[in-house]
């Protein structure tokens, strides 16, 4: 008998209207050399969820099913799937998608004549609709094809096919470029994911740091130009969530994944690493308007958590703090980075108003950076430039405070400044040289630390070192 080459990761989580799809989705495939490893993390409508796997089971011995005592979510479900998984490669298909016809045989197909280390795929969105609860009902009963209730909305679909190998770093921005990088249904080989410890939770967690992790560490990987995968877009549980003290190791992981890549290579591209820092920052905004918004906020094991308006702001503000944000900010544009962040939270400038008596009255500078914000954006409603002393207090408090690092909020205050009348900063020069000579110390310790980790005591040579020198000048300058 031929060896296990997939291993399919399955988490279910209470619903099932859309499980029996999926699993037929895998079932149908003409590669038969899989498992299929499914994980019950249910804690409500348990029996219905287990009677389905179960009798699944019984029908094929390749289906193997566990249940959790507790909803431990998705990306520890991997952990503990891969510790019992016995194929070759591993891919992870969410509960309510599915694997389009052919997938297996084609990354098989691929993945035989080089080896890689990761197989990116394309993928199709589609919308799921039930046209009545009464035919949901009879479809499920009957175990019919699910799919005639999908409604196919895009496509993400590489460019071409290619085989990236040699160091790892040169081809980091490609593949953010062109994959779906972020998703947990590319396929990895479980060989190498053990080898270098990467489970998809400790030290890292879930598709979006795991999975940088696995970009920044194949010596091999091939992206197939096929969509092999459909995403099912509204109906995801996880879609539009918070991840509650996560962010901070989830973002920070994926940098320190692309920043060792590059060191380990002596390397230094200031528009790759800058690309990347975008990608990532892009992905970070989402997550902090999605914050500010009110979105459910849950923990590690995805189980929610109830977090009230300065609670939420108060994790803004430590996400901010961050000093991989720091880094990043500052290969992206930390003035474009900030216009961004700012009006993200935007609508924060009216709600600190509404609730600015449950702030914490301690002189916090994240609160003053947005109460002077808030004065700026009322001074443009009036055409007035309203930037006095109270407004610069609030500047000096925000911007020195050692808690905010990366003096995040400089890039408002110069663009302000740089529109305030003569006679406003002259009333304010005192207060404005604080703050000037503030951020050339900032500036002067950043660029220390990034040489420290980049130039490596000189062991950079050639364009690498060139283009370090260039973002040393470049950071000093601005």
């Amino acid at each position: 008998m031929e060896d296990v080459f997939f291993s399919v990761f399955m988490c279910v989580y209470n619903h099932t209207e859309l499980l029996q799809q999926a699993i037929n989705s895998v079932l149908q495939q003409s590669e038969p050399s899989f498992e299929l490893l499914i994980l019950d993390n249910s804690d409500h409508n348990r029996e219905k969820s287990w009677q389905l796997l179960t009798e699944n089971s019984k029908q094929d011995l390749r289906i193997r099913i566990f249940q959790s005592g507790e909803n431990v979510g998705w990306a520890k479900g991997a952990s503990i799937l891969l510790e019992k998984a016995q194929g070759k490669y591993m891919t992870f298909l969410a509960a309510d998608d599915f694997l389009l016809p052919e997938a297996l045989a084609e990354v098989k197909k691929a993945a035989k004549e080089c080896n890689p280390d990761v197989v990116w795929i394309g993928n199709k969105f589609y919308r799921y609709e039930a046209e009545t609860a009464d035919d949901l009902s009879q479809t499920i009963q009957n175990q019919e094809n699910l799919i005639d209730f999908y409604q196919e909305i895009g496509t993400a679909i590489p460019q071409k096919q290619i085989l990236l190998q040699g160091p790892q770093a040169e081809n980091i921005k490609y593949v953010m470029e062109h994959v779906f990088y972020n998703a947990f249904f590319h396929f990895e080989k479980i060989e190498f994911l053990r080898e270098k410890g990467i489970d998809f939770f400790d030290s890292g967690y879930g598709d979006c740091a795991g999975m940088t992790r696995v970009l920044a560490q194949a010596k091999q990987m091939l992206i197939l130009d096929q969509a092999l995968y459909g995403l099912t877009a509204n109906t995801s549980q996880s879609r539009g969530t918070f991840y509650w003290n996560g962010e901070q190791y989830i973002f920070s992981d994926q940098w320190h994944s692309i920043k060792e890549a590059y060191m380990r290579e002596d390397r230094f591209s200031y528009h790759e690493l800058k690309y990347c820092a975008m990608v990532i920052l892009k992905n970070e905004i989402g997550n902090i308007v999605s914050l500010a918004n009110g979105s459910k906020c849950v923990n590690r094991l995805m189980n929610p958590v109830d977090r009230d308006f300065s609670e939420r702001l108060s994790q803004i503000k430590q996400i901010l703090e961050n000093s991989s944000i720091q880094e990043m900010a500052q290969f992206y544009g930390r003035f474009e980075y900030e216009r961004e962040i700012l009006a993200a939270v935007e609508q924060l400038y009216d709600t600190y108003q509404e609730y600015s008596r449950q702030m914490p009255q301690q002189i916090d500078w994240f609160r003053k950076l947005l109460q002077a914000g808030y004065e700026i954006e009322m001074g443009k409603m009036c055409q007035k430039y309203v930037i006095g002393a109270k407004e610069m207090l609030n500047y000096v408090q925000a911007l020195t405070d050692l808690d905010n690092v990366g003096m995040f909020g400089m890039g408002l205050f110069l663009q302000s400044a740089n529109r305030m009348q003569d006679n406003l900063l002259q009333e304010n020069q005192t207060k404005l040289e604080i703050i000037l000579k503030a951020y050339e110390g900032w500036k002067e310790k950043f660029i220390g630390q990034i040489w420290s980790s980049f130039g490596k005591c000189g062991t950079l040579t050639g364009q690498s070192k060139t283009e370090l020198a260039f973002f040393y000048k470049y950071v000093l300058e601005n």
